[in-house]
């Protein structure tokens, strides 16, 4: 179901080890098996990590709520908007862990039955199976990279604003824990990643092989065209669905992003008046366009998931313009072609705005006017 490779397998298997740790999910996929399951140690393990985060969290609330942080106005509203919004997307998350892993099974299983009813065949295009491959790496490598410098922003950060607390180990290993709980975000988002690329991996497939049966231009291809057609719908279908189960966590990443990523702004333009400075303004910018890239890649797949399904479209198109087509065949394209113009890919969350490149583009303008706004009420906070 995933990447053979040795590389891939070592990522995931990481991956799916950190998310069982953190409580995101209780499942993996086993190599051995293939198959996607859990067992006892890991829901507990991930039951563990969620009952840390239903303590932890209601804790940081309040003390958001109802402590004091000694900053500036501008800098103390930003510090608890930011703080609140991602513990108020952590808990909820957390609260619809079992129903959405139930459903991430549930496609799993199906996208498997999928794949075993009928072998793609056809020549595949390379240069498009590189960059999926490539996008695959990337995404996993930036989920650690994030993860990491995340982890050293918040220590820095606890070195020069938490040197009079009187507890800095046990406050250390708490800051540790909440940033693995609220991590737990985007490697819940890293899961509809997964299986977005799984999907359009199959996509590219499907459509190779109906190239190369267009190419025969015989009746007696028609047949196979027909259950090739019943897989678009069904790959159609589960994307659909994917994307329910996944409803709030692509809103509520979306959403908390850049919630993050404005204050991170906000802080990084005003650390540059502080002394020794430079290691914590590294890291902001890595970590800034590091959530950036993450966002990108996220929309990346989105849209070659629904360009590959929509190529098919395109190469049913040109088979009815070659002269002398088979008339059962060219039936047969109408009727496939027809029934993708009825059942369009969409990512909607809630339906409320559609992923893609051009999100992402309209996102980072949204990210700039936060902090712009940011700053200028924190420039009159200080006159």
């Amino acid at each position: 179901m995933w990447p053979e490779g040795k590389v891939q397998r070592l990522l995931y298997e990481l991956y799916a080890y950190f998310a069982i740790f953190i409580g995101v999910t209780s499942y993996r996929y086993d190599y051995k098996r293939r198959v996607y399951k859990n067992n006892k140690w890991t829901q507990l393990v991930a039951s563990l990590g969620n009952l840390f985060v239903y303590v932890l969290i209601p804790l940081d609330i309040y003390y958001v709520v109802m402590g004091s942080f000694g900053l500036d106005s501008a800098t103390d509203l930003t510090v608890r908007l930011d703080t609140l919004v991602n513990d108020v997307v952590c808990l909820l998350r957390v609260v619809q862990r079992v129903p959405r892993e139930r459903a991430t099974k549930q496609l799993f299983q199906q996208l498997q039955r999928v794949q075993r009813i009928h072998r793609f065949g056809g020549v595949k295009d390379t240069q498009v199976e590189l960059q999926m491959e490539r996008i695959y790496l990337l995404k996993n490598i930036l989920l650690w990279l994030l993860t990491i410098s995340l982890l050293i922003f918040m220590m820095l950060a606890f070195e020069k604003f938490g040197s009079n607390i009187k507890n800095p180990i046990g406050n250390r290993l708490i800051v540790i824990l909440y940033i693995l709980v609220i991590d737990g975000q985007d490697v819940a988002i890293h899961m509809h990643f997964l299986l977005t690329w799984r999907i359009c991996q199959l996509y590219l497939h499907l459509n190779a092989r109906v190239k190369q049966l267009l190419k025969r231009n015989a009746a007696t291809v028609t047949l196979e065209l027909q259950h090739l057609r019943w897989q678009h719908w069904q790959l159609a279908l589960l994307f659909q669905r994917l994307n329910v189960a996944y409803n709030f966590i692509l809103l509520s990443s979306r959403f908390s992003l850049i919630v993050t990523a404005a204050a991170l702004g906000y802080y990084i333009s005003i650390l540059r008046s502080m002394e020794n400075k430079e290691s914590i303004m590294i890291t902001s910018f890595a970590l800034y366009a590091m959530i950036a890239l993450d966002c990108y890649l996220l929309d990346l797949i989105y849209d070659l998931t629904k360009q590959c399904h929509r190529e098919t479209t395109w190469q049913l198109k040109e088979h009815n313009l070659v002269k002398n087509s088979n008339s059962h065949l060219s039936n047969g394209c109408e009727q496939f072609a027809l029934q993708i113009a009825c059942f369009p890919l969409e990512i909607k969350p809630y339906g409320l705005f559609p992923s893609g490149k051009a999100t992402w583009l309209s996102n980072i303008v949204c990210i700039f006017s936060w902090m712009i706004v940011l700053l200028q009420y924190h420039m009159v906070a200080e006159k």
